[in-house]
């Protein structure tokens, strides 16, 4: 019971550091989430990239935004991993965000990032 409680934890933290990483524009500290390949959606433009792929199209996507604020709406916690429904506010626009993470031999691997303008 105190494994899992403490596993409990440890997640609760990994996964507070993807949202501190995506409101700072941090991409390479978003990137040590990353498995080899990362799925990742900006306003419909979905692609799988490599890690470096994925940091780059990510940089360049954070780089045109100010003012970064993601707020969680939802999340959905199932044996598959974690599902992250958010709402990000910038200074140029807003984007519904959905982050999929799971959950592999201990370590937390952000699969799917997907950001949609509302």
């Amino acid at each position: 019971m105190l494994v899992l409680w403490f596993g409990q934890i440890h997640a609760q933290s990994e996964y507070n550091g993807i949202i501190l990483a995506i409101n700072k524009g941090n991409t390479a500290e978003l990137s040590k989430y990353f498995d080899n390949r990362i799925d990742i959606s900006i306003n419909g433009e979905a692609n799988n990239y490599s890690k470096e792929q994925g940091e780059i199209i990510l940089s360049k996507f954070f780089n045109e935004l100010s003012d970064k604020e993601l707020t969680i709406v939802k999340k959905v916690q199932n044996a598959k991993g974690l599902f992250i429904m958010g709402n990000l506010k910038t200074k140029q626009s807003n984007y519904r965000v959905f982050i999929n993470i799971k959950q592999i031999d201990n370590k937390i691997i952000l699969q799917e990032i997907r950001f949609e303008k509302t």
